[in-house]
């Protein structure tokens, strides 16, 4: 980040006037060193309307986005109701991110960094795999060029240094949440770079230079996801070529790869088109020993589960349909077909996917899938529940396969990691509406308390989170 005036820094950390949802500031913006998480008790927020919703400041917030000026934007046109909308094609909410990052310092990320981890202890989660961010599809490898601009939405960052505050934590000592890295590649065919042989330069350079699976307990490397590059079916012939050449790219160089893809209720094409991939890689390569996956796989059917397993990959369940999620009129469930995937026998984790698109909470996901029901309690999943022991299993055990660390973590046996969370109410016997709203009273990483809610210890030690 480029250097900035200190008074203009430490106006930031001053002023408390915006956030930008209440899972979504505590837990993106550490990992991902976005925007700070400090906010008035007044402000009503949510995630930039780029991602769909709205943001609002308080009457703090107005006074200072309607008077900042940068080189690279101007002020902010905000709202009677302190509502950053977009005006005459200028998107203020996330010019308003953009005032906020620029001034953010690098102590600012670190704090964020740590809000993130006593977040993610607070609600159960000891180990989280972030796949980076969809970042800005250049074909340049220069990470000054992806520094913050004024058109970048929340979940737009330099995806070369979006870990710096968290690595520094990590030296110092003072991470307290594991953190595996995937890599996501968005480069999709760029005419300037010229023929294939020259397609994928970020992608080439990482499989060049980059470890995969290391580092130690705490923080890691891990494989390349959410994609290699960004999907593509053959009618767009140069974009297919590109994704089908990643594929390729990857598989040669011994990595683990992932693809993202649910289908529909109604066409399950996108998955047979990567599970053929895959089968394709194997045949020319070999990957039965790299564990590919495959994110999301809400509507693939038993063949494909079958021919994914043969080739020993996994898939990473999605729990984050009850959000947006409302009833077809043809009574299809929106999915993820739960049961079917349990049934296959095939590594099946589950997640709640990143948190500008979901809340960062593992019960959640777990409701909808013991339930099928959506925020308003309306049933948009039928007939696909699991149980809830199939749940809890999928986000612990599973989900531990699902990161190679199956012999360290997701469950509680000799010679794995001491990480467990103590919780306060009885999961598998409270009722559907209580169980989500479980929580930690206890979170333990690598045997230290990293949450404690009073509840077990006392108030003399309110642990790392407070």
């Amino acid at each position: 980040m480029k250097e900035e005036d200190p008074s203009a820094k430490n106006e930031l950390s001053r002023r408390n006037f915006l956030k930008t949802g209440a899972t979504a500031a505590a837990a993106f913006a550490g990992a991902q060193a976005a925007i700070t998480t400090t906010a008035s008790p007044a402000v009503a927020s949510s995630i930039d309307d780029t991602s769909g919703t709205l943001v609002f400041v308080n009457t703090l917030g107005k006074q200072f986005f309607e008077s900042a000026t940068e080189p690279r934007a101007g002020p902010c046109v905000v709202g009677a109701d302190g509502s950053l909308t977009t005006v005459a094609g200028v998107n203020h909410a996330n010019r308003a991110l953009y005032h906020l990052r620029i001034r953010q310092t690098f102590e600012d990320k670190k704090r964020s960094a740590l809000d993130a981890q006593a977040f993610s202890a607070s609600v159960g989660i000891t180990a989280v795999l972030d796949q980076t961010l969809v970042a800005v599809a250049t074909g340049t490898l220069d990470p000054a060029s992806l520094d913050p601009q004024p058109t970048h939405p929340l979940f737009t960052l330099n995806h070369y240094r979006m870990y710096d505050a968290w690595l520094a934590l990590h030296r110092e000592g003072r991470s307290f949440i594991r953190l595996q890295i995937n890599f996501l590649h968005n480069q999709p065919f760029i005419p300037a770079l010229g023929d294939l042989d020259h397609q994928l330069p970020e992608l080439r350079e990482r499989l060049k230079n980059q470890l995969f699976f290391f580092g130690d307990d705490m923080v890691r490397t891990g494989a390349i996801g959410e994609w290699a590059a960004p999907f593509a079916t053959p009618s767009s012939p140069d974009n297919y070529a590109v994704w089908y050449e990643s594929q390729r790219l990857v598989a040669k160089a011994g990595w683990r790869n992932e693809n993202a893809q649910a289908g529909t209720p109604t066409s399950s094409a996108a998955i047979e088109q990567v599970v053929s991939t895959y089968e394709a890689m194997d045949r020319e390569f070999g990957i039965k020993n790299l564990r590919w996956g495959l994110q999301h796989a809400a509507f693939a059917t038993p063949d494909h589960l079958a021919r994914l397993k043969a080739l020993n990959c996994g898939v990473s369940m999605s729990g984050f349909t009850w959000l947006n999620g409302v009833p077809r009129a043809d009574g299809l469930p929106l999915g993820p077909l739960y049961p079917q995937i349990i049934a296959s026998g095939i590594p099946a984790g589950l997640h709640e996917d990143g948190v500008h698109i979901a809340p960062h909470n593992p019960w959640f996901a777990m409701h909808y899938a013991t339930t099928g029901l959506n925020v308003l309690g309306q049933q948009i999943n039928p007939g696909q529940q699991i149980s809830r022991q199939q749940a809890l299993y999928a986000y612990t055990r599973a989900n531990a396969w699902y990161l190679n660390r199956e012999n360290d973590l997701g469950s509680i046996e000799v010679g794995k990691l001491a990480d467990l969370v103590v919780l306060d109410r009885d999961y598998f016997s409270v009722s559907d509406t209580d169980m989500r709203r479980t929580r930690p009273v206890l979170t333990v990483v690598d045997g230290e308390i990293v949450y404690d809610a009073g509840v077990l210890r006392g108030d003399r030690d309110e642990g790392v989170g407070a």
